[in-house]
């Protein structure tokens, strides 16, 4: 979506969708443990509708209990590659506020689709301290 971006303040755990100067949303998020969730530039490189999850080798399917992207991701990258790190949806709503995920930017699953919903292929992504 044209003039849409989303930076993520990493100090406050709050990510904000911008389009322009106006404010879409304001969302607490979980964050990576051990500072593992990359601070930088990026952008959108792909959008997964019930995605599956890749851990170490195993796939578990989307829909699992045991999956815990929830409903959407929202990968980014640098210059259209990818990177292993996305906003998505989770299972664990204590793990909100915290940092124990293994750098991904977690939401709750309603704000998760509303991101997805606003946000296209190339949307910039600012993650700072």
């Amino acid at each position: 979506a044209p003039g849409v971006r989303i930076e993520v303040n990493t100090s406050r755990y709050l990510l904000t969708v911008f389009e322009g100067d106006r404010t879409l949303g304001i969302f607490p998020v979980g964050l990576g443990r051990n500072n593992t969730t990359p601070h930088g530039h990026f952008e959108v490189v792909n959008k997964i509708l019930e995605p599956d999850w890749y851990d170490r080798g195993r796939v578990v399917k989307a829909g699992s209990l045991k999956n815990p992207l929830g409903g959407r991701w929202v990968g980014f990258g640098e210059e259209g590659r990818r990177t292993p790190y996305g906003i998505h949806g989770t299972n664990e709503p204590g793990s909100i506020g915290l940092s124990l995920s293994r750098g991904c930017v977690r939401m709750r699953p309603d704000d998760a689709r509303k991101v997805f919903e606003w946000v296209g292929i190339g949307t910039p992504v600012r993650i700072t301290p």
